[in-house]
């Protein structure tokens, strides 16, 4: 018995420190040489709905931005205020901005993917740079970032934040998604399952039409984020951009409710996932969780087996320690690196709380 307790402790750390040291640390790591296709012609989409309060600052953003060959185009989703008014003068006012007004319509009422499939069609370009009003640019140079794509690729994926304050929910929300970020691009760079939300992201048109664009997932809620990103994306052809000009951040103060109804529908759209694909996601996440459960109960099978692990304990601890403060300062998100191990122990709960969750979805 203390010989297998020993064992399984020995085989989850060595998983987990393989993640740390060689898949997850690449964030650390120089990104590769661009090819520049500066100043190549990007086609900007907007989504908007109902967002007259902050229209004028989420277009601006956008016309501010130091970088001239791109349209704008605006995707008025069936909005029920007055902003289609206001659009079409900014449209008059500025001749990059193409509006693309969106009528409600009895086979695809109140879609968004219908809505963004049109403003899609109306590009000009192959390049398709995705925004809303949800998100926001953090400087003037984000689309110069955007147009600085690897050689070959056809999928661009930035990092985006959430607007920071001092509330316990905020702190662990922004820790929560900045570890699921990580690993997410970590196990794609690697050919690995992964799975999230990308609200930061660019592709190509020709790649959106040889998917059939939204036709898989149209009555899927944030399937546009997650499901069709992760069709689409691989380790082949996709750049995972962490260029500090790229980042977008939340634009709005931080909500846990929001954040929460957001995180469920994730989950339910990650049901629809391969079997095989969510085991591929979870090992991490499961080697995390087990860690500390098996080295306390060493404790009381085998002093001599427990002292060996608690240097292991140790050895993790250090290696966690320089990963999360090369990726919190790379992030930007410094202040996180002085809570990493209460809040890494609290997301791996969390992590098992979803997963009961989905196995009581199941019966």
């Amino acid at each position: 018995m203390d010989i297998i307790l020993l064992a399984a402790f020995g085989l989850v750390f060595v998983i987990n420190l393989i993640y740390y040291l060689f898949y997850l640390n690449f964030i650390s790591k120089k990104q590769k040489a661009f090819a520049s296709l500066q100043e190549a012609p990007l086609s900007v989409i907007l989504y908007l709905k109902n967002n007259q309060e902050n229209l004028h600052e989420s277009i601006g953003l956008i016309l501010e931005q130091d970088y001239k060959n791109y349209e704008l185009i605006i995707v008025n989703d069936s909005s029920i205020d007055d902003s289609i008014f206001e659009l079409e003068e900014l449209e008059k006012q500025h001749p990059q901005i193409k509006l693309v007004d969106v009528k409600s319509n009895e086979h695809f009422w109140g879609n968004k993917k219908y809505a963004l499939t049109l403003g899609i069609k109306r590009a000009s370009s192959q390049n398709l740079v995705f925004v809303s009003p949800q998100f926001k640019p953090t400087n003037k140079n984000w689309l110069k970032s955007i147009s600085l794509q690897a050689k070959d690729k056809q999928v661009e994926l930035g990092y985006y934040k959430y607007q920071a304050n001092k509330s316990l929910g905020n702190v662990f929300a922004r820790f929560y998604h900045m570890k699921e970020m990580v690993l997410s691009f970590a196990n794609l760079t690697s050919g690995l399952p992964y799975y999230a939300n990308f609200y930061n992201k660019s592709y190509k048109a020709s790649l959106y039409y040889e998917h059939s664009g939204f036709m898989n997932f149209m009555k899927i809620p944030e399937a546009e984020n997650n499901l069709f990103i992760q069709e689409i994306a691989n380790k082949e052809n996709t750049f995972i951009n962490f260029d500090a000009d790229n980042f977008v951040v939340e634009n709005t103060p931080f909500s846990w409710k929001a954040w929460y109804e957001n995180h469920k529908q994730s989950l339910k759209n990650k049901k629809l996932i391969s079997s095989s694909q969510k085991m591929g996601i979870r090992v991490f996440p499961v080697t995390e969780f087990l860690l500390l459960p098996l080295f306390v109960v060493l404790a009381f099978v085998n002093l001599f087996f427990f002292q060996m692990a608690a240097i292991a304990i140790v050895v993790r601890f250090v290696v966690q320690f320089f990963f999360y403060r090369k990726t919190t300062l790379k992030l930007q998100e410094p202040y996180l690196i002085w809570l990493f191990p209460v809040l890494n122990q609290f997301t791996n709960l969390f992590y098992l709380h979803t997963f009961f969750n989905y196995l009581r979805s199941r019966h």
